[in-house]
């Protein structure tokens, strides 16, 4: 074979690569040199374009290196450009600065602005705009012609570097009389991704309706739109979203499933659920059937007396026979469900779809599996409805199914124990399995140390049952743990001192509390 045969292998790899592409090109080069086949500029290219697809920047720099000190082979504009896109999988930008002024001082091709595009996409990755900035330069020094695609990178790389007017400054001198490069239907998606990322939602609004002026040479695709209204969504603009919508669906630009589901989104985290139902009725209306994600939204959405019913009745749809595959409930359907039915005090609701869940989930691995989120729902669900025994039970199930708790499980925990009056003893109720809970939470350490508001509901239960020495443990705990004590939580435990019969405590704390919160004119002793 010669080098045409052992360049298309490597050109296959760089479609398709293999775990092991690195090894295996390095066997292909060897195995060349060892019949007498010195390889070429094309076949290094495609060896170096092989490794970089496959992810292994080392080996690609290893091939080049290799190219560098071959006799018969230089690098050329390909090397280069293939070599630079390489480089955007590591983390030293000082590889790719060097590489840059490598290629600035060869002589040995003709340069092209190819090359020159993944320049400045690299060190876009990096967030340097400066040194992107100073690709442009190069190019003009060159002179050689810059493009639209040019211009969009070093925007994307502005866009990077998180700043973001410069990048509306570059599609302004785009669209300037004098320059030579327009901008084109990708330019102005990127500038709408840097509204999207400043939360601009105004500059949004001015550079999609830029596009639909009379005159004007860029027609917005969905892509525009779905950006423009993701852009209205972040900063709160659902009416922003809406009227789009609506011009959508009168106009040559048909809205989509993601389209749906941001305005959707935008609409239900403003609260208005009953528009949010109408746009979903709409939809199906337009010949689109919402899919999962645009369902669990409404579902969850779902948490009033007037519309639990309804997410009940789409949740029954979602899982009826037959259904479309793209609109099969998941894990976060039934999470979605289960909490939406405990805002409205539904527990044996949610327990149904729950024990459902978990039921077909033991006769088919394909099935939604329960998760962590999911205990939490219907925990929290079983705490809003007064159900704390239930809510302390579906926590010991946790590890039935090997599912780790979290910070969230562990404090709907403790507030279930601490409003316990399941007996434990004498007259504590559930407030000795609420302390082994948190000292379980502080053995964890890190984020699941208690914070103040776990503390306060043990101590108000504490308070209550006058337990005044597991109210003074709690509190050297809390100090030990550097948690800053809450008002509420010295109400809770001078209270337990008081019916404790502790007055001296009474007066230290109280005392305590003063000097903490500046009240110190209020002191008694």
């Amino acid at each position: 074979p010669d080098c045409y045969g052992f360049c298309a292998v490597f050109r296959a790899y760089a479609v398709r690569p293999p775990e092991d592409v690195a090894e295996r090109v390095f066997r292909w080069l060897r195995m060349m040199k060892s019949v007498g086949v010195e390889p070429n500029c094309v076949v290094y290219n495609a060896a170096i374009t092989a490794c970089s697809k496959g992810g292994n920047w080392e080996a690609a720099r290893e091939i080049f290196e290799q190219l560098s000190e071959s006799k018969v082979a230089r690098p050329d504009s390909t090397t280069y450009t293939a070599m630079l896109t390489a480089l955007r999988q590591c983390e030293d930008v000082s590889r790719v600065k060097a590489l840059f002024e490598d290629m600035r001082g060869a002589r040995d091709f003709v340069p092209e602005i190819e090359m020159y595009n993944a320049a400045i996409a690299a060190f876009g990755s990096f967030g340097d705009w400066r040194a992107a900035a100073r690709v442009i330069l190069e190019v003009r020094k060159k002179k050689l012609k810059a493009t639209t695609m040019t211009y969009n990178l070093v925007m994307k790389a502005f866009i990077q570097s998180k700043e973001y007017h410069q990048a509306w400054m570059l599609l302004k001198t785009m669209r300037s009389e004098r320059s030579s490069v327009q901008p084109d239907i990708i330019t102005i998606n990127t500038a709408l991704s840097a509204c999207f990322h400043d939360r601009n939602a105004f500059r949004a609004l001015a550079i999609l309706q830029s596009t639909n002026k009379e005159g004007s040479h860029i027609a917005p695709n969905v892509i525009t739109y779905n950006t423009a209204l993701a852009t209205f969504q972040r900063c709160g603009q659902w009416k922003l979203a809406t009227k789009h919508l609506t011009i959508m669906e009168h106009g040559r630009v048909h809205p989509d499933h993601v389209t749906y589901a941001i305005v959707i989104g935008s609409v239900l985290k403003a609260g208005h659920r009953s528009i949010a139902w109408r746009i979903h009725d709409r939809m199906q209306r337009n010949g689109l059937q919402p899919e999962t994600a645009i369902l669990n939204l409404l579902i969850r959405a779902s948490r009033t007396k007037n519309t639990w019913m309804r997410g009940v009745k789409t949740f029954e749809r979602m899982s009826a026979p037959g259904s479309s595959r793209s609109m099969k409930p998941d894990s976060q359907t039934y999470d979605s469900l289960i909490n939406a039915l405990g805002h409205v005090q539904k527990y044996p609701v949610a327990l149904k779809y729950c024990e459902k869940m978990i039921s077909e989930r033991s006769r088919s691995n394909s099935a939604p599996s329960p998760t962590v989120e999911t205990f939490n729902a219907i925990m929290r669900t079983a705490l809003k409805s007064r159900r704390r025994s239930q809510c302390l039970s579906w926590f010991d199930r946790m590890s039935e199914f090997a599912i780790e708790p979290n910070v969230t499980s562990y404090t709907l925990a403790v507030t279930a124990c601490a409003k316990s009056r399941m007996a434990d003893g004498a007259s504590g109720g559930g407030l000795s399995r609420a302390i082994e809970i948190i000292k379980e939470m502080v053995k964890r350490g890190g984020d699941f140390v208690p914070n103040t508001k776990v503390f306060t509901t043990v101590m108000k239960s504490i308070g209550k049952r006058g337990s005044w020495q597991d109210a003074v443990d709690i509190l050297q705990m809390m100090k030990d743990l550097g948690v800053q004590p809450s008002q509420d939580l010295y109400s809770g435990l001078i209270e337990a001192c008081d019916r404790g019969g502790r007055w001296d405590l009474v007066l230290q704390y109280w005392n305590d509390f003063l000097i903490m919160y500046k009240m110190k004119d209020l002191n008694v002793s």
